[in-house]
């Protein structure tokens, strides 16, 4: 997990114990430029084969406002809202692909959460994915990353498209129904 999470993981755990800061190999404080919230704002423009992914991507799917695409970083997919950001360094990272599914239905089961628990254990259930809980709003997250390296348009294309039919099927079982069938992702 990120260790600035571990807070409120710990808070809504009960458990207080203060999380030590982060600390380079050789003992220094990290500097200002490593921080994760740096390497997480990068942007299609800070990182040209993110930018031309997506411009690349946005001409297999036909989406004629590539701006807006590179501005948002999301779409809407059979009405489920992907979102997807670069993490990482100029040279090498990862995209990361997540999505907010719902929360459980007002005095859902323990059998929900053991249904999602079973799916995220060692990623079998989420063709690779993982499955958490936003703690602040309490919508379960499907979410997911890739090397930049292993794709191009074509493949960004065909993985969100099977990404979106495990959103579909999680939000199934978030509503107490049988899930449909999904095949394993084979990016």
């Amino acid at each position: 997990p990120d260790p600035s999470d571990l807070p409120s993981v710990r808070d809504s755990l009960g458990v207080s114990a203060e999380v030590p800061p982060a600390v380079e190999a050789n003992g220094a404080a990290p500097a200002e430029s490593d921080s994760l919230e740096e390497e997480m704002e990068l942007t299609p423009a800070d990182v040209p084969a993110y930018r031309d992914l997506l411009v690349e991507f946005a001409k297999v799917i036909d989406w004629e406002n590539v701006d807006q695409l590179l501005e948002d970083q999301s779409l809407i997919i059979d009405e489920i809202e992907v979102s997807f950001l670069y993490e990482g360094e100029q040279d090498f990272g990862y995209v990361a692909i997540f999505s907010e599914l719902g929360s459980p239905a007002e005095g859902a089961s323990q059998d929900i959460f053991r249904v999602l628990l079973e799916a995220n254990w060692l990623w079998i259930g989420t063709g690779g994915a993982t499955l958490s809980l936003e703690p602040d709003t309490d919508q379960v997250v499907l979410a997911e990353r890739l090397p930049i390296s292993v794709l191009d348009g074509a493949a960004f294309a065909a993985f969100l498209d099977n990404f979106v039919a495990r959103a579909l099927a999680i939000q199934s079982i978030l509503r107490g129904e049988q899930p449909r069938e999904t095949e394993r992702p084979q990016v």
